[in-house]
């Protein structure tokens, strides 16, 4: 754990709080309660500690994850080839999202390689009660150049769908659901991918077709992690100064 210069540590933090009415009692009581001040100060580090685990950033990768014959994880399905009509890129990503959430877990529909009849391919992945996609808040990629393999997005607001969209008509679509990320998490995601032959409704990472864009949408607004430690560093000083009042009253 890292201290900054001239903060007090947990323990001088304990003693600062406590050492002042100790200096007021006898001193077998003084020994008594200064044994339990360095529980009291291994507490507050522990408390300390599990803040700081909660507000590290969590990693999600999802550059192999674009399988529907599988089921992958966080994938609701897929779209083979996108949508290139219907208003603009949010509105077509929303509106794909909607029509995979209105299917059967799992199935297909339409036709593999027609953009006038797209095949839309739905994993099992239960999304009961999710909301409707919707193109308001959305964030997007806006143009996405050549480069390496893969991209990674910060979030710094919670979404509810990510849709990755690759070269339009002879590419395909994956819709993700990441409502349970963070602020400050991070997605890894293919640069480039495209149609699996053998398996129709599977898109895999490859060289071939680069991504056009990604779009989050259904905004979530959530609090950073970081709330959390400031939170339970709180109430650890809270509970140090009840604990003082209880072994001096």
């Amino acid at each position: 754990m890292i201290y900054e210069v001239n903060s007090p540590r947990p323990t001088e933090l304990a003693r600062l709080l406590l050492i002042p009415r100790c200096n007021q009692i006898n001193p077998e009581q003084k020994s008594k309660n200064m044994i339990k001040m360095k529980y009291l100060a291994a507490l507050l580090i522990g408390v300390a500690g599990l803040g700081l685990q909660q507000a590290q950033a969590t990693t999600l990768d999802l550059q192999n994850s674009m399988h529907w014959s599988t089921n992958d994880t966080h994938l609701i399905g897929t779209v083979i080839p996108g949508l290139v009509a219907n208003g603009g890129e949010t509105a077509r990503a929303a509106l794909m999202t909607n029509n995979l959430l209105a299917m059967a877990t799992p199935s297909q529909a339409g036709t593999w390689g027609d953009t006038n009849d797209p095949l839309y391919s739905r994993t099992t992945l239960n999304t009961t009660g999710y909301p409707a996609a919707t193109a308001t808040g959305a964030q997007s990629s806006g143009v996405i150049s050549d480069g390496g393999a893969t991209i990674t997005i910060t979030l710094t607001q919670t979404f509810q769908y990510l849709v990755l969209a690759y070269d339009g008509q002879n590419s395909g679509v994956a819709v993700f659901d990441v409502s349970g990320l963070a602020v400050g998490d991070q997605i890894v995601v293919a640069r480039y991918a495209s149609p699996s032959d053998a398996t129709h409704g599977d898109l895999v990472q490859d060289t071939k077709y680069l991504m056009t864009h990604w779009d989050l949408l259904n905004p979530g607004g959530s609090v950073p992690d970081g709330g959390a430690t400031v939170m339970l560093l709180g109430a650890a000083l809270g509970a140090l100064g009840v604990a003082r009042r209880y072994l001096f009253s």
